[in-house]
């Protein structure tokens, strides 16, 4: 059985060790102790830490006794490789409760040490109430418990998976489909789409009707860019009217929240493409990628092609890589409005010009649509003249 190191990190009061303590009593896992100088808070902590005093935990430093350790909080925490190898030794997966601040530096450290070491990280959160009152069932709540968690909240989307105000159940229910699936590339079926997204992975907005085979429906958003203008879909005000030959961009009522190590790829609805639109955007959305989706369809056919607001009208189907990439950190992370998209320069003027040349294409559209009707005409006439003389 391949190992994996699960790395478990979160703010303060998201549960970290309460879940930590699930999976280790599933049998299934080993704990990754880590040595810290904080005080105990419950018996049952001494699973999966040491706790040593200053003198104690200077002495282990002093001696290159740790792969990683840092401050937090004002509290010294460190992974020894003792533990390490300890915890590896039993052939189980293994779990590590990891501060925030130190994931980043403490896989560059493993790595060094252990090259090639399977490693999965996941960031636990909740809302501020729910958080202020774990913390307040601890004792005194830290006067300065706001600014570290928004201090922790910084590196959120920097692992592999942010899992927020989920119960325990739903977590280590979507940490089993994490294991299953880490070993393998390719596309995610229905179910791995349903396991993830019903827990804020892939998409945000998503519904499990929405779910076939092996993609994903998307449905059509309010916001729409067409004749020039932003505009919105609304209840009294439902339907997008795509003239022959023009184009609209149109957005998905689900928006993206894609890890590190899947993407998406666009394809437009059969029904949409059987009366002549065309997907005219790129096909892929980035790994890491979080924000609105956008589509510009073009109509080829020489009829109007009306939309709903909310009906399917393009599909995404989500592929695993075979590795965590470097995640999108482009100027469009975290951007939900059409306007983001549409530079006050260049791009505007590449629709303007655009739209010049579909102008043109409808009067060469209508030119060739009056010589071909009066060549018709003729040719009846000449037809009817022949039909005469017999």
């Amino acid at each position: 059985m391949e190992q994996t190191l699960l790395i478990a990190t979160g703010t303060s009061g998201s549960g970290k060790s309460t879940v930590v303590s699930a999976l280790l009593d599933t049998g299934r896992f080993a704990a990754l102790k880590a040595t810290t100088t904080r005080r105990m808070r419950s018996a049952n902590e001494e699973t999966f830490y040491d706790f040593v005093s200053g003198e104690e935990f200077s002495e282990l430093s002093t001696r290159n006794a740790f792969i990683t350790e840092i401050e937090y909080r004002g509290q010294q925490y460190g992974i020894t490789y003792a533990h390490l190898e300890r915890s590896l030794s039993t052939g189980l997966n293994v779990v590590a409760t990891v501060a925030p601040e130190s994931v980043e530096k403490f896989r560059a450290d493993l790595a060094a040490y252990r090259p090639g070491i399977d490693c999965i990280s996941i960031f636990l959160d909740a809302p501020d109430e729910t958080l202020l009152r774990r913390l307040g069932l601890r004792g005194p709540i830290p006067v300065d418990v706001t600014k570290q968690q928004e201090r922790d909240r910084r590196t959120a989307w920097n692992e592999d998976y942010r899992i927020f105000d989920l119960d325990q159940e739903d977590i280590l229910s979507v940490i089993d489909t994490l294991l299953s699936i880490n070993h393998k590339s390719g596309i995610l079926s229905g179910s791995r789409i349903i396991d993830l997204g019903r827990v804020g992975i892939l998409l945000g907005g998503f519904s499990e009707e929405m779910v076939q085979g092996a993609s994903y429906d998307l449905r059509l958003g309010d916001e729409y860019f067409y004749a020039g203008s932003v505009r919105r879909l609304t209840h009294k005000s439902p339907f997008l009217m795509i003239e022959p030959y023009d184009y609209a961009i149109v957005t998905s009522l689900e928006s993206a929240c894609l890890p590190a190590d899947v993407c998406a790829r666009f394809g437009l609805s059969i029904s949409l493409f059987c009366q002549g639109l065309v997907l005219s955007n790129g096909p892929q959305v980035d790994p890491g990628f979080r924000g609105s989706l956008f589509c510009l369809l073009f109509n080829t056919s020489n009829r109007p092609v009306v939309l709903k607001r909310g009906q399917h009208f393009s599909t995404l189907e989500f592929e695993r890589l075979m590795e965590r990439a470097a995640p999108y950190a482009g100027s469009k992370q975290d951007r939900t409005s059409i306007i983001d998209y549409l530079p006050v320069n260049s791009a505007v003027g590449a629709i303007n010009e655009l739209k010049v040349e579909v102008e043109a294409l409808k009067q060469s559209s209508n030119s060739l649509q009056t010589f071909l009707l009066g060549t018709l005409s003729l040719t009846l006439a000449l037809v009817a003249i022949l039909v005469s003389l017999r």
